[in-house]
């Protein structure tokens, strides 16, 4: 016997067919995918529903990447993708998303089968270089990833990123013991 898969687009089954098991309570819609109604939304899910149809080069980021982490209650629009410079690729995002260039390094991606995310430290980075996010976003993206004040910081030394000094003293702010 087959099993569902954990998320379903239209390249599963017609849309007409989703919307119908939607409306019978048997799946729920994710982003731009549907999931049966007894798979919990981890990590994994919410990067498989928001990368579903995307190119294997691009990689959920920024707010985007907070919001699969558990870090924000709602995805933010537009989804926020990335792609490592050294891809050389054109790619197509879609309508509803943005993609920004990055270089990634080793441990900067977690893959969830051919759906990949930022890791939590290279997020927490990232947001807190944007600005973009307040103090208790970077606390839930740090606790989620298990990352200390030091490691953040550390991260931020170790590469030539534009907005460290912005980053720096959003990490101090947000991370630093009371």
């Amino acid at each position: 016997m087959s099993r569902i898969p954990v998320t379903l687009d239209q390249g599963e089954l017609p849309l007409a067919e989703l919307q119908a098991m939607r409306l019978d309570g048997e799946v729920f819609g994710l982003v731009d995918a549907w999931c049966p109604i007894d798979v919990v939304e981890t990590p994994q899910v919410r990067t498989r529903a928001v990368m579903t149809a995307r190119s294997e080069r691009l990689v959920a980021a920024r707010c985007t990447a907070a919001w699969i982490w558990g870090a924000l209650p709602v995805l933010p629009r537009p989804i926020e993708l990335c792609a490592d410079v050294r891809a050389r690729a054109r790619l197509r995002p879609g309508a509803d998303a943005v993609v920004h260039e990055y270089v990634l390094d080793d441990g900067d991606v977690v893959r969830f089968d051919a759906s990949a995310v930022t890791a939590p430290l290279r997020t927490l980075v990232d947001v807190a270089r944007s600005g973009a996010v307040g103090d208790d976003v970077l606390r839930a993206l740090a606790q989620a990833g298990r990352i200390g004040l030091d490691e953040a910081l550390a991260s931020i030394q170790r590469r030539p990123l534009p907005g460290r000094r912005i980053a720096r003293r959003a990490l101090e702010r947000a991370l630093s013991p009371r």
